[in-house]
């Protein structure tokens, strides 16, 4: 048997791999993947066969994304645990990369989804076909939401800007995955954020957002599932007292009797649109007994 080792010029060992020269000439800039012997007179580079199992090593490893710096690392050796080692790692940087790439893929589709319901709510509107603040009684959702609440500015005509980033910032700081829109709670008098009494201007407001999970962080809390009344109310944040007035209209002719405390869930709203006419609120009042 002959086992003379057949060597390659770069152009012909760049053809048999798929690669061009020039990576070659990088690779052993690098010290990744250098020739096994080179001509003194001419300074061409020669490559062995059994070299190939280096390159085909190499690709499988870049189609993993990972940096040169441990490839080579890797061809030095051929160590089966440093390649073990290397590839848990490589798995459990790609799985964090999977994670994030669905998390943004959800948010996305979260907020395609809210466009797309304030878009057809608005041209039902414009078609007249939109019955006015339809009331329904249906199940609020058990789920885990992140939260602040104490005793602030609460007036229809202003903004709980502050509040809202208060929010965003502990989704971004504990690193939460939302599951539904910005909601904010009227606990005692959900009324009074239309009054312009002085003693009305503030109240105890809660504001929260709903997530997959809480993780650590301390601003959590779970919200049981219980019964409310709800409706949407398309325009103006002022225009939700004619939605609260027919939701206890309805409320009053089927004797039920419902909490002095609202939820209002912001579908599309400030952040969203300048155009106040395209606002997008549901409106749910609990059933009396409720656990909120």
């Amino acid at each position: 048997m002959d086992n003379r080792e057949i060597y390659y010029s770069i152009g012909q060992f760049a053809e048999l791999c798929n690669v061009t020269p020039k990576q070659l000439r990088y690779y052993d800039e690098h010290g990744i993947l250098s020739p096994s012997m080179r001509d003194d007179e001419s300074g061409y580079r020669f490559y062995e066969k059994s070299q190939m199992q280096e390159i085909l090593l190499l690709k499988e490893l870049q189609k993993m994304n990972f940096p040169l710096s441990e490839i080579a690392e890797i061809l030095k050796t051929r160590n089966i645990n440093l390649l073990r080692l290397k590839l848990n790692q490589g798995v459990a940087a790609a799985r964090a990369e999977l994670d994030d790439a669905l998390g943004r893929y959800n948010h996305a589709i979260d907020m395609m989804m809210r466009a797309n319901e304030a878009m057809e709510v608005l041209i039902q509107s414009r078609n007249n076909s939109l019955p006015v603040h339809e009331i329904s009684l249906v199940q609020y959702p058990e789920r885990w939401l992140v939260y602040n609440r104490y005793v602030s500015p609460w007036n229809v005509n202003q903004l709980f800007t502050e509040r809202r980033m208060e929010i965003y910032k502990l989704v971004e700081k504990y690193g939460l995955e939302t599951t539904g829109e910005i909601s904010a709670v009227f606990h005692g008098g959900y009324y009074r954020q239309f009054s312009d009494a002085p003693e009305d201007q503030q109240g105890d407001l809660e504001v929260y957002q709903p997530v997959e999970s809480v993780g650590d962080c301390p601003s959590s809390r779970k919200q049981k599932a219980f019964q409310a009344l709800t409706t949407l109310h398309l325009g103006p944040y002022p225009g939700l007292k004619k939605a609260y007035d027919q939701i206890n209209e309805y409320a009053s002719i089927n004797h039920i009797e419902l909490m002095d405390k609202s939820i209002e869930e912001y579908i599309f709203g400030t952040p969203h649109t300048r155009d106040q006419s395209q606002y997008l609120t549901r409106v749910y009042v609990p059933l009396k007994g409720s656990d909120i």
